[in-house]
């Protein structure tokens, strides 16, 4: 974080400058008593030497100035989980020069963060009624730090440093998880595509999403493979059962089918005809494309068709030829051999 920010929580704390006589060991007790950010803020101000909790802690507090929410919605019987592979340019920024607050951080921190926070949970479906009401939306909202709606059927919110985060799963709580783009949550590797997910509580560090749990369209091998659609199996907590969860940019459920194999889905295909309402750019469908590509599809066959035909009548005048060529040879060997003294006795 900036250093206005470090010097605000060294008066808050009001640290003495001989502080750092007390052994680390003391902190750890009077840290464990400590809310996630106040615990955080009070090792930034020490110096403490960061543990895999500091990161977890301070990752969260890069987008929430509190966990009224977060442990609301844990008692109510989910795990929130941030996703995207730019979980790991926050893992690395030690020194805080990230800073969603602050528009003067911009350039300073990693480039571009998108996120979205979903509800980890060990079942499939919508979120439970009891997240959905308006008083555990607005207290989401209330425990952000400041930020403002940008694509609103995308549901992100961006930050004053212009980093993003999407809480379509929080405020919609849809199988399918409405993003702007799904290629931002993923980072494209030798080995192929990789993403990341962090959960608030029972595993404070970022764990790999590896490129057998990336799914997109058709075999999603590629970042274009992805840009309309990505899927990732992970394990929920605190179960540990894997389960699967899609981020699409809206209307890609009425585009897409799904290709499932032994109850899993491993990739998606396009409707041959579509059509999606409300969109954005209005009402959207390829049913004049698919036509055109059914109309191109028939006189392709039928020009196969006519190609085969007109072969096989050349094939079979080919053939008569042969025949009657051959007849004709047979005809002038007989008039020849009825013709040669020697052989004109057999014929008479």
């Amino acid at each position: 974080m900036a250093d206005s920010k470090v010097s605000k929580e060294r008066t808050l704390y009001r640290v003495p400058k001989s502080i750092s006589t007390v052994p680390n060991e003391f902190w750890d007790a009077v840290r464990s008593h400590l809310p996630y950010f106040s615990s955080h803020a009070l090792r930034r101000v020490l110096d403490y030497t960061p543990s895999a909790k500091d990161d977890h802690s301070r990752i969260w507090n890069y987008f929430f100035k509190s966990d009224d929410w977060l442990n609301a919605a844990y008692n109510k019987g989910v795990n929130p989980c941030l996703v995207g592979y730019d979980l790991y340019p926050l893992l690395y920024d030690k020194d805080g020069a990230f800073n969603v607050t602050d528009k003067e951080t911009i350039g300073k921190g990693p480039k571009r963060i998108y996120l979205a926070i979903v509800y980890g949970r060990d079942q499939d479906g919508p979120a439970l009624d009891a997240l959905k009401t308006k008083e555990m939306i607005d207290l989401f909202h209330q425990s952000l730090w400041p930020f403002k709606s940008i694509r609103a059927m995308c549901h992100d919110l961006k930050f004053a440093n212009g980093a993003i985060l999407n809480d379509s799963n929080i405020t919609q709580g849809d199988p399918y998880i409405n993003v702007s783009s799904p290629r931002q949550l993923v980072s494209r590797k030798l080995d192929g595509l990789h993403s990341a997910y962090l959960y608030w509580k029972d595993e404070p560090r970022v764990c790999g999403i590896k490129p057998k749990d990336v799914f997109g369209i058709e075999k999603g091998l590629t970042k274009k493979n992805v840009s309309n659609i990505v899927g990732f199996n992970w394990k929920n907590l605190p179960s540990g059962i894997e389960q699967q969860h899609v981020f699409a940019i809206p209307g890609m459920v009425l585009q897409t089918e799904e290709i499932v194999n032994s109850e899993k889905i491993t990739g998606f295909k396009w409707r041959k005809r579509w059509t999606v309402y409300s969109t954005l750019k209005g009402t959207r469908s390829n049913r004049l494309a698919s036509v055109k590509k059914e109309e191109a599809e028939w006189e392709a066959k039928r020009k196969a068709n006519k190609e085969r035909e007109e072969r096989e009548e050349r094939e079979a005048e080919r053939e008569a030829e042969e025949k009657l060529r051959a007849l004709e040879k047979a005809t002038a060997d007989i008039k020849l051999k009825r013709a040669n003294p020697i052989y004109g006795n057999y014929f008479r």
